[in-house]
């Protein structure tokens, strides 16, 4: 323990890192009529919450940027309706962007320079009653909290961008889960991280970093909720860290819920049944 205690409390890096945030699937599970809805049609099993980080993402972005400038000077998809009225106008989305274009952004994604971390959530009914009252952006916050619980201290300065969601922001909910990790990670290791954070809300289209991770995201949920691994397993060496956060099996298997890059690589095919 007084080993990891040591390479859990080294020197921070010098600088600042950037830490982009998005989810895939989502925190509900009740209806308007407080039935239980998970599973059913636009309510998922699983909540995904990871980040890609970066220290210079100003390279990812000119990427990004750049590959929507070129398709759009593309004669074939620069006619597709929805290229021009959605990935125009909102950047690079996975679940909406056609086949063509995923293709393009997958390729360039596999060139960028970046780690991913993804914490897996299963939504629980009897669980998420006793833990979080009911209330989903609890449920949200707690993920968000696990995520990076052991990443604050890391280096002097850290900017963490999240994906707009819908129309409201919730900085100050964002913020207090961030200030709990950093609290967690307090209380457990007994050192107090005097590092600079910076909680920031941002459109994809404006933050095309954000449009990274939501691609990250979806190739792993989709692996996890269908048959299909092929998007994960082409980019499966960009993931560093996926944690299966209630994977009760794999916990009291010795925490093999923690899936590393070397140690313990991460695939769909591992999971307990959700």
């Amino acid at each position: 323990k007084l080993e990891r205690f040591f390479y859990m409390v080294k020197e921070p890096k010098q600088g600042r890192n950037h830490y982009f945030v998005d989810e895939a699937g989502d925190p509900n599970f009740f209806n308007k009529h407080k039935k239980v809805i998970v599973g059913d049609e636009g309510c998922s099993k699983v909540l995904l919450i990871g980040f890609i980080e970066s220290a210079n993402p100003k390279e990812i972005r000119k990427a990004v940027n750049g590959l929507l400038e070129e398709l759009k000077n593309d004669d074939y998809l620069s006619r597709i309706y929805s290229f021009k009225e959605r990935t125009i106008k909102n950047g690079f989305h996975a679940k909406d962007d056609r086949h063509e274009i995923r293709e393009r952004f997958f390729k360039l994604i596999k060139k960028l320079d970046f780690k991913c971390q993804i914490f897996i959530a299963r939504k629980d009914v009897k669980y998420f009653i006793n833990r979080f009252e009911r209330n989903s952006n609890k449920f949200y916050d707690h993920i968000v909290t696990k995520l990076f619980e052991n990443r604050l201290h890391l280096h002097e300065e850290n900017l963490i961008y999240f994906s707009e969601r819908g129309s409201s922001k919730r900085i100050i909910p964002l913020n207090h889960a961030i200030n709990l990790a950093k609290e967690n990670f307090k209380q457990k290791w007994n050192y107090e991280s005097q590092n600079e954070i910076n909680v920031i809300i941002e459109r994809p289209l404006q933050e095309p970093c954000l449009q990274v991770i939501d691609y990250m995201n979806w190739a792993l949920y989709r692996g996890i909720t269908t048959n299909d691994h092929n998007y994960f397993e082409y980019l499966q060496e960009k993931y560093s860290l996926i944690v299966d956060l209630f994977d009760q099996k794999a916990i009291s298997d010795g925490w093999k819920n923690y899936y590393t890059k070397d140690k313990n690589p991460f695939h769909p095919k591992k999971m307990s049944p959700l």
